[in-house]
């Protein structure tokens, strides 16, 4: 998403139409969501915490989104391009290991592989 598509999502999520009000929800000075949205500013690191939490995204994703599209030349954007394709194979290892393993609630077996196994606890 670009910073323009950020706030816009913040906004709705807020359920506001100002980009006066969101930079107050935000916690940042209200000239700063003009000027990132000219291209002027980027979106500061805790700014972008505060609209990934605000989108319920993942932190470190949002912010490694914006870096890699402030710094789309040079190494520091291949950093950033970089850290963006890992983590989103993460998520896919994270995903198909969530499927393959489930805890039955009210029973100590859970299923590993297709096989039942017995948890114990210490």
């Amino acid at each position: 998403m670009t910073p323009n598509e950020y706030l816009d999502a913040a906004k709705q999520a807020l359920n506001i139409t100002s980009d006066y009000e969101l930079a107050k929800r935000l916690e940042i000075p209200r000239s700063y969501v003009p000027s990132i949205r000219s291209g002027k500013r980027h979106v500061p690191v805790d700014t972008a915490f505060r609209l990934a939490i605000t989108l319920n995204l993942d932190p470190a994703l949002v912010v490694a989104d914006l870096e890699c599209q402030r710094e789309a030349q040079g190494k520091r954007g291949d950093f950033w391009k970089g850290f963006l394709s890992r983590a989103a194979l993460v998520a896919a290892l994270v995903c198909t290991l969530a499927s393959n393993f489930s805890v039955m609630p009210g029973n100590e077996l859970a299923r590993v592989g297709g096989k039942k196994r017995r948890f114990q606890y210490a």
